[in-house]
Parts: C-alpha cells; sequence; structure tokens
C-alpha cells in the first residue's frame, strides 16, 4: 500500500477557499479605507475655512485656561483643546482639517467590525464602503469642526459595547466608558447616541447577558455620567436655550424647517428600532421583515443624497455620529437581496455619483477670496467694516493683519455717521444669507456706491463720500 506524504501546510479546499475569502475581504477592507482616504485627503483645502471652522481656529488659539473655564460656545471643550496644541505645528487650512479626516478615515474599519459583531464579516465589508463613499461622512471629514471626531467616538464606544457584552473584559469596559467621555466632551450631540446605544445593545445581545452582567453594565453607565461631571453645569446651560424660541429660530429659521428636522429624527429612531427589534428573534409576522428592510434601505439612500440639499446643517452635524450605525443597518438590509435594483453594487454607484455631485455642487464662504480680492483694490486710508461682528472672524483669517477690519452690528447706523466722519471710502462686507435692511438703507443715503461683489452668502460693496 502506497502512502501518500503530507505536510502540516496542506490545505483541504474547504481550507483553500476560506483561506480565499478571508484574503479578497481583507483585501476590499483595504480598498475601501484607501478610497476613503482619498476622497478625504485629496480635496482637503479645495474651500475655504468657512464662519465655523475659522471660528475653531480663532477659540483653539486661545489659552487653555480660557478655553475650558469661558464657555462662550455652545460646545464642550474637548475639540478646542486639542486643536489647540495641534495648531502649534500650523494653522493652514489642510493642517486644520487633517485631525477631522484622519478620525473619519479611522472610521471607515471601525464601522467594519461593528457590521461584523451585529451580523457577519460580508455586512461589515459593505458597511465600510457605505462609509467609505458617504458624501455625508466625507463633507464633515473635511470639516474643522468636531462632527467627525464625535462620529469616531461613538463608533468606537459602540464596537467597545458590542465586545464586552459579548464577552466581558475590563479592556473593552474601559475602552467603552473613555470612549463614550471622549464624545460627550466633544459634542453635546453624542446624548443622543448614548442613552438609545446604553440600553439597545442589551436589548440586542439580551441572550448574553446574565443578571449580574447586567448589572455591570449599567455600572459602567454610572461611570460615564460621573465622568461627566465637570460639564454638567455647561450642559444645564445649554439646555436651557433649547427651550428659547429666539435660538431655535436662530438655530434652525422658520418653523416650517422643523418639519425636516422631524423626518431625520423619525428617521433616526425607526433605524434604532427596527435594528433592535430584527435582533430580538422572536417570532414575528410576515410582513415585519419586509418592512423592516424597506425602512432601512430608505434611510440609507437619505442618509446618501442628504448632503445634496442645502439646508438643514444643523440636524446633519446632530445626527452624524449614528452615521456609522445607518451604515451597518443599510448593509444588513442590502444583503438580504429582495429586489435587483437595491444591489450594494448599485447603491455603492448612487453614492459615488452623489460625491461627485457634493464636490461639484456644494460651497462654503469664500473668505480667501474676499479677502484677497479687498487687498488688492483696497487704498490707503480706507475703512473696512463688516456686519454681522462674527464675520470679523473668518475675514482676519485669510486677512492676516493686512487691513484693519471692524465689526459693525445691525442696529448701529446711529454711531456711523461718529464712526465714519473721517473716511471717505467704506467697504461694507456683510452676510448676504442675513441682509441687514437698514443697515444698507443708510449707507445708500449718504455715501456714493461704487463697486459691488457678491459671492456664495457674502457680499462686497465699496461706498466712496459724496462731494459736498
Amino acid at each position: 500500500m502506497t502512502r501518500v506524504a503530507t505536510t502540516p501546510f496542506a490545505l483541504t479546499r474547504s481550507d483553500a477557499q476560506t483561506t480565499l475569502v478571508r484574503w479578497a475581504r481583507t483585501h476590499a477592507l483595504l480598498l475601501a479605507v484607501a478610497l476613503g482616504t482619498l476622497l478625504r485627503l485629496a480635496t482637503l483645502n479645495h474651500l475655504s475655512l468657512w464662519l465655523d471652522e475659522a471660528f475653531s481656529v480663532w477659540r483653539s488659539q486661545q489659552d487653555v485656561f480660557t478655553i475650558w473655564t469661558n464657555p462662550i460656545d455652545p460646545h464642550p471643550p474637548l475639540y478646542y483643546l486639542a486643536l489647540h496644541y495641534w495648531l502649534s505645528v500650523s494653522d493652514r487650512e489642510w493642517w486644520v482639517r487633517l485631525p477631522s479626516a484622519l478620525l473619519g478615515i479611522a472610521t471607515i474599519p471601525i464601522t467594519f467590525a461593528i457590521g461584523a459583531v451585529l451580523s457577519r464579516a460580508r455586512v461589515g465589508l459593505i458597511a465600510a464602503w457605505l462609509l467609505a463613499l458617504s458624501p455625508w461622512h466625507i463633507w464633515y471629514s473635511q470639516e474643522a469642526r468636531m462632527y467627525a471626531a464625535v462620529c469616531f467616538c461613538g463608533a468606537l464606544s459602540l464596537l467597545c459595547a458590542l465586545r464586552w457584552l459579548k464577552q466581558p473584559s475590563p479592556k473593552w469596559a474601559l475602552a467603552y466608558v473613555i470612549y463614550a467621555l471622549l464624545g460627550m466632551y466633544g459634542d453635546y450631540s453624542f446624548f443622543l447616541f448614548w442613552l438609545p446605544t446604553a440600553f439597545g445593545v442589551m436589548v440586542v445581545l439580551g441572550r448574553n447577558l446574565t443578571p449580574v452582567r447586567a448589572v455591570l453594565w449599567m455600572g459602567l453607565q454610572l461611570l460615564v455620567v460621573l465622568g461627566y461631571y465637570p460639564l454638567w453645569q455647561p450642559l444645564r446651560n445649554y439646555a436651557g436655550a433649547l427651550v428659547d424660541i429666539r435660538f431655535l429660530f436662530a438655530r434652525f429659521g422658520p418653523v416650517a424647517q422643523y418639519f425636516g428636522i422631524g423626518a431625520f429624527v423619525a428617521a433616526t429612531a425607526l433605524v434604532v428600532g427596527s435594528v433592535l427589534a430584527l435582533w430580538l428573534r422572536q417570532r414575528k409576522p410576515y410582513w415585519i421583515r419586509p418592512m423592516l428592510i424597506a425602512v432601512l434601505l430608505l434611510t440609507l439612500l437619505v442618509s446618501i443624497f442628504v448632503m445634496l440639499i442645502p439646508t438643514g446643517l444643523t440636524v446633519k452635524r446632530v445626527l452624524m455620529v449614528w452615521l456609522p450605525f445607518v451604515c451597518v443597518a443599510g448593509a444588513w438590509a442590502l444583503e438580504q437581496n429582495i429586489a435587483a435594483w437595491v444591489r450594494p453594487a448599485r447603491v455603492l454607484a448612487f453614492s459615488a455619483v452623489a460625491v461627485l455631485l457634493m464636490l461639484a455642487l456644494l460651497q462654503k464662504e469664500p473668505w480667501h477670496a474676499v479677502a484677497a480680492d479687498l487687498n488688492m483694490h483696497a487704498l490707503t486710508g480706507d475703512r473696512v467694516l463688516l456686519e454681522p461682528t462674527h464675520m470679523l472672524i473668518p475675514f482676519d483669517y485669510y486677512n492676516r493683519g493686512a487691513l484693519h477690519a471692524e465689526g459693525i452690528a445691525a442696529n448701529s447706523a446711529d454711531s456711523l455717521p461718529t464712526l465714519l466722519a473721517q473716511s471717505r471710502r467704506v467697504w461694507l462686507i456683510w452676510s448676504s444669507a442675513e441682509p441687514s435692511t437698514a443697515l444698507l438703507q443708510w449707507f445708500d443715503q449718504h455715501y456714493t456706491r461704487r463697486t459691488e461683489s457678491n459671492y456664495y452668502q457674502i457680499s462686497v460693496r465699496l461706498y466712496e463720500a459724496r462731494q459736498p
């Protein structure tokens, strides 16, 4: 009888197939990360810093004690503190935005891991590709604000929670508490993510929870609450502003826009409720599963094209933290293959088109062009006034002290005769999105308009004093 020689490294057909699948999956994930990196870095300085981004730079350049103790901005201090040290290298556009881009890139493999833990590796891979090609995520990964960082912390805290609930260990518990607190110290919107997930993952993985584990899990939430103690007072102050109709109008605009806000919130609630109900694995009527899939797919499609809608920025920022979860839920729904037109490849193609449209159509306030044009045409002795006053922050970022500029209020017409008594030429820069009619009328009555330039949400006029 002839004996066939074997080696410890010989693979069966099944082993070879498994190895090939893992190799393909790994490289597909690396390709998603590479493409996501390219999309987030290639156009990092394509648009000027707009008002909020310039405010991030201005706020972060203050000393650490002022950033921590002087709550002049309705956001916790962590992002500004981190950016304070980051700006010690440079304050150029691409460098200021780079932390958001890097954290956005890092969120892609984390999304894969969430999908793999909640379902399986294929779902995680589809979710990673959806996030890599998400216009919503790309936009905020290129903004010098805290939203990409909060999204990263939310995804990582959810992953640590799932790992701990499946296999409790001190390292996962500690990591969960740390990343949850980092998210809370980054933005108040993180509470909208932390509270549902704190209870939701218990329901999803209820079969893995013993009474002891449930008590430990609630203990972790208590640690999170206690860790947030230094910021409870600023949070209470900010929450009080939310009931002020003037604050709501300033943030969200006319009441009609609340319908859009409600739609986003309702969609998020449906995603959370639907996925939790699905993983309860209880007996359900036959129509529930198709309904869940339809809701998840609709929410995913909304998340792909929502950045092409120019309004509702506040809502988009607040719900940014949910985006990795939306991609995972949508990936699971896509994997069910209920219709030919909702195959993963087609939806990813839709996302790619939406990314191109976003890069081509969406704009930010072009403060670089405004400052450059004024420096080119202003003469010695010209006055530069900006209304509202906070527009001085992005203008000064690009002006770099070349021209002396001042901010004025919309109701400052009575003080203008004294302010401009010795000024022959005045450059007035105002927000065309919020025009001050009374101020413009005063200038038209007392000065002669010479030139006018209009930019995206910014207008510039040159006025010259009339001859006596």
